[in-house]
């Protein structure tokens, strides 16, 4: 996992992003990614998918600069225990094997993460976990 640039904590301290992205995702999560680096790219194009307009996203109103059409996601458990999303930024500027993890947990807090760490994440909810990935 990496450290970024701080984009998602302050798109997602918005109080109208955050309503429309519990409604979304299911859960109210807490501002910020965890920013993850897979050794590839991830195999597959994630189920769902979201634009930043259906969040009411407006970066250049918070002094970001987001170039993207939108996010696939999917259910996600970080660590075999923390549930959350996975994100894929749709946008020019995001590396194919980039990826970004929500949760209504602080995941780098609660699971004592640092940038360099190797980190296991299953996409799918923990009902139907389908895939470890690995990344860092």
């Amino acid at each position: 996992m990496t450290s970024g640039a701080g984009y998602g904590s302050r798109l997602m301290a918005a109080p109208e992003v955050s309503r429309r992205l519990a409604v979304v995702v299911g859960f109210v999560a807490v501002p910020g990614t965890l920013n993850v680096r897979l050794p590839h790219a991830l195999p597959a194009v994630l189920p769902n998918y979201v634009t930043p307009g259906e969040l009411a996203m407006d970066p250049r109103a918070l002094g970001v600069e987001l170039e993207c059409a939108g996010f696939q996601w999917a259910p996600a458990v970080v660590a075999g225990r923390c549930e959350g999303v996975v994100l894929r930024i749709d946008g020019p500027r995001y590396p194919a094997n980039a990826v970004e993890l929500i949760g209504a947990r602080n995941f780098r807090r609660a699971l004592e993460l640092r940038d360099g760490d190797i980190l296991e994440f299953t996409v799918g909810g923990p009902e139907d976990a389908r895939r470890n990935i690995h990344g860092f």
